[in-house]
């Protein structure tokens, strides 16, 4: 039922920004945190009422797509690493984990070369 198919599924971009922009607007989580946590910053007698939350909402935006953007970037490098079976089984060929990430298609077996070395082969 899961099982991939091979076909890559294709989604138009602007539906996907369509779909994260009402998730986003929808989301109550994200109102309430800014309906407690603005006020606190917000001086009536410093100006606008309304261009301050604008200010203090732009601020958290930033610092929202920065944060994003370095999780989203961390996960595609890492992403790019871990596809390459070769750089996984030169990475982790010691390690406990290492058995791990190479999962099931991929094992780690002992060459009859040596006790030490140490080679991948795929799982049949």
């Amino acid at each position: 039922m899961f099982a991939p198919t091979g076909r890559r599924a294709t989604t138009r971009i602007g539906a996907m920004f369509r779909q994260g922009l009402l998730t986003n607007l929808l989301n109550p989580k994200m109102a309430l945190f800014v309906l407690a946590l603005f006020p606190q910053f917000v001086q009536p007698e410093a100006g606008s009422v309304a261009l301050q939350i604008m200010v203090l909402a732009t601020v958290l935006n930033l610092i929202g797509l920065v944060v994003n953007g370095i999780v989203i970037l961390t996960a595609s490098r890492l992403g790019r690493l871990c596809s390459r079976p070769v750089a996984v089984g030169a990475a982790l060929p010691q390690t406990a984990a290492g058995d791990g990430v190479r999962g099931p298609r991929c094992q780690a077996r002992r060459s009859t070369a040596g006790a030490d070395d140490r080679t991948l082969r795929r799982a049949d």
